[in-house]
């Protein structure tokens, strides 16, 4: 018979099946194991997966005094020292990595949230303390409480931090999609933004191809303090056309003068090659950019391709 967990049934698992390591627990996908919904005959969606991977068995947890007290420990190091290394903490535990996240998600449910005073700070800081362990040893499992966590400003920037760490770039659109804040969602898209890495950016640049984030995400770029121009620029031949004129978008919403240069030297010296930076040069339309229309005019080489970058925008507006 299978075991129920909250009332919902639990395939059956291997032992070899748990014997993860911290490197192959972050950042996995989705449990691939799980059945389909009593009696639907169809793939259970994103939050029926999340509801399944976060429900954590807890009166079969077999509590070691031995071993809550040296998580304990390592929980009240992480807190007092932020040069902490958690990998290297957590490499101290001699238990299963999947048990590790089950009693820092426990922990985590347990603590109460904080206030203005002095003891509730000190909750905070282990709430905090908690949620970067997790962020090197977190599955999809913590991802509900993790987005939870966002709701408090002082968690915030952590929470999102373990967020993006701990499922895939491939899902951050399903995960994104369960955050009901445009606040944290703008937030969440400013920090894909900040880390100016070619994986984070192709992220953000998904949110900015789907219709239903791409006004929050245009945003996020036009006030990021830190806008990865270069790799804006080189998605500007991304192999997948979607990507190509996310980046288009954003190039043209963000009007930096810097890219706006960028852009006007790419079309000068590749005008046969370039339709996306025609593209975000007519959607960008700032000052240096009308200039160079007007100069673009008067030379045949680069009339036709500004004609023709003009004419696609009419058909398919970016």
């Amino acid at each position: 018979s299978r075991k129920l967990v909250n009332g919902t049934p639990v395939p059956q698992r291997h032992d070899a099946e748990d014997k993860h390591q911290f490197s192959k627990v972050a950042g996995e996908s989705p449990p691939s194991n799980i059945s389909h919904p009593a009696g639907t005959g169809r793939l259970p969606t994103a939050l029926e997966r999340f509801a399944f991977a976060s429900s954590i068995n807890t009166s079969q947890a077999q509590h070691s005094v031995i071993d809550d007290a040296a998580l304990d420990r390592i929980v009240a190091h992480v807190a007092d020292d932020v040069s902490v290394d958690p990998l290297e903490e957590l490499s101290k535990l001699t238990f299963d990595p999947l048990e590790i996240e089950r009693r820092l998600l426990l922990r985590l449910r347990q603590l109460p949230c904080a206030s203005a005073s002095e003891t509730d700070a000190r909750l905070t800081t282990e709430r905090i303390a908690t949620l970067r362990l997790l962020q090197h040893c977190g599955s999809w499992a913590s991802a509900p409480l993790a987005i939870d966590a966002t709701s408090d400003r002082r968690l915030r920037p952590q929470a999102i931090a373990t967020l993006l760490q701990i499922v895939s770039p491939a899902h951050h659109l399903e995960i994104v999609a369960s955050v009901e804040s445009s606040e944290v969602r703008r937030e969440i898209f400013g920090v894909l933004l900040a880390r100016s890495d070619e994986s984070s950016f192709r992220s953000f640049l998904t949110f900015v191809a789907a219709p239903a984030f791409q006004a929050e995400a245009v945003e996020a770029a036009k006030i990021a303090r830190t806008f990865p121009l270069e790799l804006a620029l080189a998605a500007l031949d991304d192999p997948e056309q979607a990507l190509r004129n996310a980046a288009v978008r954003t190039l043209g919403a963000v009007k930096s003068p810097e890219a706006t240069q960028r852009l006007i030297e790419r079309v000068t010296t590749q005008p046969g090659d370039s339709p996306a930076a025609w593209a975000a040069l007519l959607i960008c339309r700032d000052e240096r950019a009308e200039e160079f229309f007007d100069y673009a005019a008067w030379q045949p080489e680069l009339l036709g391709h500004l004609n023709r970058a003009r004419l696609q925008i009419a058909r398919f507006p970016f």
